[in-house]
């Protein structure tokens, strides 16, 4: 879609920019699940390779966290990447 056409759509980038941050934003003042941030506790266990995920009201098993250190992992859907 050309930048044009776009923006006769969408108005401009930066309204969208917004818009998705206006979203996200209610998400977190909405107490979302999946939308919650980590505490510092949990970003610095992650960074001593002590792993800890949710799957929405599930602990992911730490079977399937084993042996990630220095491998490459590709987070899909995972925004800013502070969530827990």
């Amino acid at each position: 879609m050309g930048k044009i056409l776009g923006q006769a759509i969408f108005g401009s980038e930066q309204a969208v920019f917004e818009q998705v941050e206006k979203n996200i934003d209610d998400l977190v003042a909405n107490s979302v699940d999946w939308s919650a941030c980590a505490s510092k506790e949990q970003l610095q266990a992650a960074r001593e390779g002590k792993l800890g995920l949710r799957f929405f009201d599930r602990d992911v098993p730490e079977e399937w966290l084993k042996d990630v250190k220095g491998k490459r992992v590709l987070c899909l859907a995972g925004a800013g990447g502070l969530q827990f």
